[in-house]
Formats: structure tokens, C-alpha cells, sequence
């Protein structure tokens, strides 16, 4: 075990904290007005946008972000407010405890996936080449560096067809 295994460790540690003193409920309702936000606002904030009166003086790309962000709160709060009564009954003794544990592993689960996203980022960038070994050597950082694969698969099938040769000559060198 390197000391990078024990920073990943460590960061793992107080993420599974923090969602365990939020419990489950909450990290997914977390989740889910966000989710529930987000497409809300996307299905109906051209209509929103549409209908703003013409003295606003809003050009359409300026209406449509208004409309969106406007709409995104609203699900967001009403989500949230909707949540309370989730996690009222989630306070009950044997839930409480379970709802900390399911918590704990999603807040674990979102600081992994932030640690797998630093990586990816960081790899992009020259990296000294003792960090770069200290890095290769943890088994944590080659656990999260697994997750690269399935993404840069998903870039390319993104990408344009005439862009994917030059995104391949990138993304190949994207490693350890």
C-alpha cells in the first residue's frame, strides 16, 4: 500500500462519513432533484421561453437560459421539499441506521467517481515523472484508472467520424 492508496483511502474514508451522517434518502434525493430538475427544465423551457413577454428584450439563447435555469430551481426546491417527509420516516431507529450505511456508499461512490474525474483530467496534462510512477505503483489509482477504458470509448463514439482519428491519436497516450 502506497501513501497515494492511503489518500485514496482516506478521501473514501470522509466521503462515506459524510453521506452516512446524511443517510441515504438524502443522498438520493440529492440525486434525484437534480436528475428530475434537469429534465423538467429541458422539456419545457423553450415553451417558457417562448412565452416571456416581447418588452423583456431577451434575445432567444438569453429566454431559453432564463427559462431553464427558472424551471431547474423550481423541480430542484419542490424535490427537496418533497424529500422532507422521506427522511422524517428515515429517522426511525433500524432505518436511520440503514439509510447512514446506503448513504455512506453513495457519498463514497460520488467521491470515487470525483477522484476517477481528477485523474482523467490530470492525465492530460505533463505529469512528473516520479508522481507519474508513484501513481502507477498504488493499486487504488490503477482500480480508478480502470474507468478510463469505458470512457474514452464513450468519447469516441461521441465524436464526429472525422474527428475520432485525431481524438484516438489523444486519447491514446491518456494512461499511466
Amino acid at each position: 500500500m502506497t501513501w497515494i492508496d492511503l489518500l485514496v483511502a482516506f478521501t473514501l474514508g470522509i466521503a462515506f462519513w459524510g453521506g452516512y451522517s446524511a443517510g441515504l434518502v438524502r443522498e438520493v434525493i440529492g440525486v434525484v432533484a437534480l436528475a428530475a430538475g434537469w429534465a423538467f427544465a429541458g422539456l419545457l423551457a423553450g415553451t417558457l421561453a417562448s412565452a416571456f413577454p416581447p418588452t423583456w428584450d431577451l434575445s432567444g439563447a438569453i429566454a431559453h437560459l432564463v427559462a431553464f435555469w427558472t424551471l431547474f430551481l423550481v423541480a430542484f426546491a419542490a424535490v427537496r421539499v418533497a424529500g422532507m417527509a422521506a427522511e422524517r420516516l428515515a429517522n426511525l431507529p433500524l432505518l436511520k441506521t440503514l439509510s447512514g450505511m446506503g448513504g455512506g456508499l453513495v457519498g463514497a461512490a460520488k467521491a470515487a467517481g470525483l477522484l476517477w474525474l481528477l485523474l482523467f483530467v490530470a492525465l492530460f496534462f505533463p505529469i512528473d515523472s516520479n508522481l507519474r510512477r508513484m501513481l502507477a505503483a498504488s493499486a487504488s489509482v490503477r482500480a480508478i484508472e480502470s474507468l478510463n477504458r469505458p470512457a474514452i470509448a464513450m468519447i469516441e463514439r461521441a465524436l464526429p467520424k472525422p474527428a475520432r482519428p485525431f481524438a484516438r491519436l489523444v486519447l491514446r497516450r491518456h494512461r499511466l
